[in-house]
């Protein structure tokens, strides 16, 4: 298997235009509001406090946009590779 390797200026510039179009929609706004609600489905607590402040209602909305530019760097990934093994980013959970 030969793998061509990517420029990381060329993902960068893709996540990019792929996070603008998602902020430019007047739909995400929506979106981000409703998964913030489910905060009970965030599993939060990993038998220890990591950060003694940490509150998933009020770091919500930070959280969300983290995950938004992970997204997009995933999805500039998959384009350019056209491989979901190659596209994944190993990225903690919270």
């Amino acid at each position: 298997m030969t793998i061509t390797a990517i420029e990381p200026a060329a993902v960068a510039d893709r996540a990019r235009e792929i996070h603008a179009a998602w902020q430019a929609d007047p739909e995400i706004p929506t979106v981000l509001e409703g998964c913030a609600l489910y905060t009970g489905e965030w599993n939060d607590f990993y038998g220890g406090p990591l950060v003694s402040e940490y509150s998933v209602t009020r770091d919500a909305q930070p959280l969300l946009q983290g995950a938004l530019r992970v997204m997009a760097l995933k999805s500039a990934l998959y384009e350019l590779t056209g491989d979901e093994l190659l596209a994944e980013l190993p990225v903690p959970s919270s």
